[in-house]
């Protein structure tokens, strides 16, 4: 019984340093058509086991995008940011050069300790292409302001494509139609005379 009880604590202990803080793009990946919009959800991921997650009171990051999006209006909060933030910017928006800059919030009312959406950001193909939405200079905070370790920001891979579009006759194919359904009515017509 103690080797047994020696055991499951030697694994909690070992399984607490496996703590994961992780930032997602959800869903991801993404594929498109030109002229179509889609939203991305911001994810913060908190895996660890069995310790408690750790607590995030703020967050800052960037999201570089391929040019061939454009970022339809400034990101929305989400989740407990949005219950309990005080300070958020939705950062300034360079679609010409592909770039959210300074997304951010801070929580007066505590701290979010669980897997939550931090911020939504619609997004609309332009034109084709193959790229990454990923983040840049990612931060997060606990409730006494210190530096939460971010140990992946995941990219999101986005491809558009172009508008698939059912082919329309040209008058000259419908002029050919109408002459073949013509010679075939003619045709008929003498056999049974």
């Amino acid at each position: 019984m103690i080797l047994k009880t020696a055991f499951i604590l030697l694994l909690g202990t070992a399984t607490s340093a496996w703590a994961t803080t992780i930032l997602v793009f959800d869903p991801a990946p993404v594929a498109v058509s030109v002229g179509d919009t889609f939203a991305l959800n911001v994810d913060l991921l908190d895996i660890d086991g069995l310790s408690p997650a750790s607590p995030v009171a703020g967050f800052s990051f960037d999201v570089a995008f391929p040019t061939f999006l454009q970022v339809v209006s400034a990101p929305v909060e989400e989740g407990f940011f949005l219950a309990t933030g005080c300070c958020f910017f939705p950062g300034t928006i360079d679609n010409v050069n592909g770039v959210i800059s300074g997304i951010s919030d801070v929580s007066i009312f505590g701290a979010e300790t669980g897997f939550d959406t931090l911020v939504q950001i619609e997004f609309t193909a332009i034109a084709t292409g193959t790229g990454q939405i990923a983040f840049q200079n990612p931060g997060l905070t606990d409730p006494d302001a210190n530096s939460i370790s971010i140990d992946a920001a995941n990219p999101a891979d986005v491809v558009s494509s172009p508008v698939v579009s059912s082919p329309t006759p040209e008058p000259a194919a419908w002029s050919m139609a109408g002459l073949g359904i013509a010679i075939a009515i003619a045709r008929n017509r003498r056999r049974f005379t």
